[in-house]
């Protein structure tokens, strides 16, 4: 079904259709530029608006286009108006010009059922996809927007390929969904850019990618989670990472640091076993790399497993000073529950029958904790003992995780601080 010039509908044959985009073309020539509620038929020779330049405020609003759209280097003078717009096939934008706003959907949304390409197109105005939902592959590589870019709550089902892609003003892509891969690479963001509450579900790659102001990624422990798969947010939390610090937002730039570690620790992790018993477990992974693996030497599982205990769980990368606190606390406790156990030397009593100075054995649990919290901080008052034995050496043992963990808070608190 299609729309004659009349804005009746009803099937086209070859010719008709031939007939019907001329008659759209001279209209387009002519300055008609108002194709509101039309259905277009699938151009036989495919040229469709090919080229064409639209003099006036081009509004193509709740249009259907039922084969190729094709408005590959058109030039839109006015304001280009695609809103609720269905393309049913490909949707070619390659080259064009939109010397004003381009608006493909405010508040609501478009389908694009196949291919959108919109590589080197250049918005001089602002470029509004709000909501807007592209059911096949969506290219804007070499893109140039000089106006604000809207992808508030775009839906991007296949791929997003913004390569090279230049936004010279804000990029707002909240809320948006990137089904398949999302390629950033070598794209120069020279505005902000928010990426808040977005979600990949795939690839995404922003190797390469510049920042010129602040730019914002929802992080990997908040809700809706960006990165399904953790690891693929590496790349774009460096690029925040390095936009926060250039712009002195430290406490942001201390936060992305920590997401990025994280991501790239369970990368390593998924390249390594976490089985110990297996001798994979204490070599180099290097034979089981691929593009998305860490150089040789970095993928073993000891290494992996090691880090996401210590540097993640217990240190923070540096960037959770309470979590030594915490540690430290769980280590007293324990060991507090050890020496309640096992009795504390307070003092000496004399035995009557052998006149012998014997150690004085307590089991207060007060006392107990009052000797681990000494312990642990290596103060020494040296009013208490651990009874010979084994417990000298669950006492050694506690002194020297105080130290560490006491030495780690230290430098989280500097870290912290003194950037």
């Amino acid at each position: 079904m299609a729309a004659d010039l009349d804005g009746r509908k009803r099937d086209y044959t070859e010719e008709e259709a031939r007939e019907f985009w001329e008659n759209a073309r001279q209209r387009v020539k002519q300055g008609k530029c108002n194709f509101r509620n039309w259905c277009f038929p699938k151009d036989p020779d495919e040229k469709c608006f090919w080229g064409a330049t639209f003099g006036g405020q081009a509004d193509f609003e709740r249009a259907t286009f039922e084969g190729y759209a094709r408005f590959r280097n058109a030039t839109f003078k006015e304001d280009a108006d695609f809103r609720h717009t269905t393309f049913k096939e490909d949707a070619g934008f390659q080259g064009a010009t939109f010397k004003r706003n381009a608006d493909f959907l405010y508040a609501t949304f478009a389908t694009f059922d196949g291919y959108a390409s919109f590589e080197r197109a250049t918005f001089e105005g602002y470029a509004n996809f709000h909501s807007a939902v592209f059911e096949g592959n969506a290219d804007f590589r070499y893109a140039t927007f000089k106006g604000s870019a809207k992808f508030l709550g775009t839906d991007f089902e296949k791929n997003a390929d913004f390569r090279h892609a230049m936004l010279k003003a804000g990029a707002d892509f909240r809320g948006a969904t990137f089904s398949g891969d999302a390629a950033f690479w070598e794209a120069v963001f020279r505005g902000d850019a928010d990426f808040q509450c977005a979600v990949f579900k795939g690839s995404a790659w922003f190797k390469g990618a510049t920042a010129a102001k602040t730019m914002s990624f929802s992080l990997s422990w908040q809700k809706p989670r960006p990165f399904l798969r953790a690891e693929e947010g590496e790349s774009a939390y460096r690029l925040a990472k390095q936009s926060a610090q250039d712009h002195g937002h430290y406490r942001a730039a201390g936060d992305y640091y920590y997401a990025e570690q994280c991501a790239i620790n369970c990368r390593m992790r998924k390249n390594a076993t976490w089985r110990p018993w297996s001798p994979a477990f204490w070599k180099h992974q290097s034979w089981r790399r691929t593009p998305l693996s860490f150089p040789e030497g970095e993928g073993d599982g000891l290494r992996a497993y090691g880090e996401f205990f210590f540097g993640r769980l217990l240190f923070g990368y540096g960037e959770r000073p309470t979590r030594p606190l915490w540690a430290g606390g769980v280590v007293i406790l324990l060991w507090s529950l050890v020496y309640w156990l096992g009795g504390i030397v307070d003092g000496v009593v004399v035995d009557p029958a052998t006149k012998q100075e014997l150690p004085n054995v307590v089991h207060g649990f007060w006392t107990a904790l009052y000797f681990s919290v000494v312990t642990f901080t290596t103060l020494g008052y040296g009013d208490l003992q651990p009874p010979p034995g084994p417990m000298r050496l669950f006492a050694g043992t506690e002194a020297i995780l105080g130290a560490c963990l006491m030495a780690l808070f230290i430098v989280c608190l500097a870290r912290k601080f003194t950037r």
